[in-house]
C-alpha cells in the first residue's frame, strides 16, 4: 500500500491566531509536545497575507540552557540582531540617535565594529566610520561622574537596567520597521514586530523556569512599569509551550500552592 502525505490546510487556524495578534500583546501558544506547534508557526510565518502586516522573529532558548543568567539575554540580543541583518534592517538604523543615547565610548566602539563587519561598503558604511571619529571627541569632553555611575548599570550584562548599544540598535531597527517610509524605489510599509520564543517545552524543567524568569525580568520595560510593553519594542511576544504540562512541572518544583498563573 502506498502512503501519501497530505498538506494540512491551516488557513482558518491562522486567521484565528491573527485575531489574537491584533488584540493581545502577550500570547502563549499551547499544545502538547509533538502536536505541531512548530509546523503551525512555519505556516504562520509563510502566510503572504500576514507577512504584509507582521514581521516574525524567532528565538530558541533551548540553545541558552547551559548559559549563565547574565549571558542569556546577550544570546537573545545576538539572535535578534542576526535576524534584523538578514531582513536588511540594520542599515536603516538612525546611527546618530543610537550614538547619542550611549554613555560609554567603549560601547560606541563595539557597536561600530559590529556594524562595519555586517554592512557592505557604501553610504551607510561611510556614515558610521565618519560619525565614529566625531563621537570619540564628544565622549571625551562630556564625561561626568553621574554618567559614569549610570553607565555602570546600563553596560552591565544581565542587569535589568541594561541599555547598551546593541539593545539600542535592536530597538531603533524595529522602530524603523514599524513605520511607513518613502524609499528610493519601492516604498516600505510599516510592519508590526512579533517575537516568538520557541521550544520552551524542550527545556529541562530547572532551565525552563530559570530562563522564563530571565525573560520576564528583561521583557518588561523597567522605565514604564505601569504600561505593558517590552525592552525592544515588539508588538507581540509569543511563548510556545505546553501550558498544562508546564503547570504540573511548576507545582512539582514549587508546591501545589505556588501561583503558576503569575
Amino acid at each position: 500500500m502506498k502512503l501519501e502525505l497530505r498538506a494540512v490546510d491551516l488557513k482558518d487556524k491562522i486567521k484565528d491566531f491573527s485575531q489574537y495578534l491584533a488584540t493581545t500583546d502577550r500570547i502563549i501558544l499551547s499544545a502538547k509536545f509533538g502536536d505541531g506547534k512548530t509546523f503551525f508557526l512555519n505556516q504562520l510565518r509563510n502566510c503572504e497575507e500576514l507577512s504584509e502586516e507582521y514581521n516574525f522573529f524567532t528565538i530558541y532558548p533551548v540553545n541558552y540552557s547551559v548559559a549563565k543568567n547574565e549571558d542569556v539575554f546577550e544570546y537573545i540580543k545576538r539572535d535578534i540582531i542576526l535576524q534584523l541583518n538578514k531582513e536588511g534592517l540594520l542599515d536603516k538604523v538612525d546611527i546618530d540617535a543610537v550614538f547619542d543615547s550611549l554613555f560609554s565610548f567603549d560601547d560606541v566602539r563595539s557597536v561600530v565594529s559590529f556594524l562595519l563587519s555586517f554592512v557592505p561598503g557604501g553610504t551607510f558604511y561611510d556614515k558610521i566610520f565618519n560619525k565614529f571619529g566625531e563621537k570619540k571627541k564628544e565622549y571625551e569632553e562630556k564625561k561626568h561622574t553621574a554618567d559614569k555611575y549610570l553607565s555602570s548599570f546600563t553596560q552591565k550584562n544581565g542587569s535589568i537596567y541594561e541599555e547598551d548599544g546593541f539593545t539600542l540598535l535592536i530597538r531603533n531597527a524595529i522602530n524603523w520597521m514599524k513605520q511607513d517610509h518613502d524609499l528610493n524605489g519601492p516604498e516600505w510599509n510599516g510592519q508590526k514586530a512579533v517575537l516568538i520564543i520557541e521550544d520552551l517545552d524542550r527545556l529541562d524543567p530547572k532551565h525552563l523556569f530559570r530562563i522564563l524568569n530571565v525573560l520576564s525580568a528583561h521583557i518588561d520595560d523597567t522605565t514604564t512599569p505601569d504600561v505593558v510593553t517590552n525592552k525592544f519594542g515588539f508588538d507581540n511576544i509569543v511563548l510556545v509551550m505546553d501550558y498544562e504540562t508546564t503547570a504540573h512541572i511548576f507545582h512539582h518544583f514549587y508546591g501545589k500552592d505556588a501561583c503558576y498563573e503569575g
